[in-house]
């Protein structure tokens, strides 16, 4: 499956919540990887600090984030993008988008 049939496919299936993941390249070329939407659960437990639900946020579980990046570094994999929804809105790089790749214009996950 194209790595863009596998992000449609993943946010398709969880809408009307954002879907989330991480692309990765390495020799094999591009690879798409689906990853769980926590928002709700931080939410949950702290809701003046994350006000909004997985219908219009996303937060990926750090642990597995960070699993899955070592996991794909020992294939010779990189990751290269990072990707969400935005249901319900036009797909746009959103001023909160920007700010959470690179808090301070510091990239997050610089290459």
């Amino acid at each position: 499956m194209a790595v863009i049939d596998t992000i449609a496919a993943h946010v398709e299936s969880l809408y009307p919540e954002e879907g989330c993941g991480l692309v990765f390249e390495g020799p094999q070329g591009l690879r798409a990887l689906p990853m769980k939407n926590v928002y709700d659960k931080y939410h949950a437990r702290l809701p003046e600090q994350f006000p909004r639900t997985n219908r219009t946020a996303y937060r990926m579980d750090e642990l597995q984030l960070e699993r899955a990046i070592e996991e794909a570094a020992g294939r010779g994999e990189k990751l290269v993008c990072i990707f969400h929804s935005h249901c319900d809105v036009g797909a746009y790089f959103s001023k909160e988008d920007s700010d959470m790749a690179a808090p301070d214009g510091l990239e997050m996950r610089p290459a």
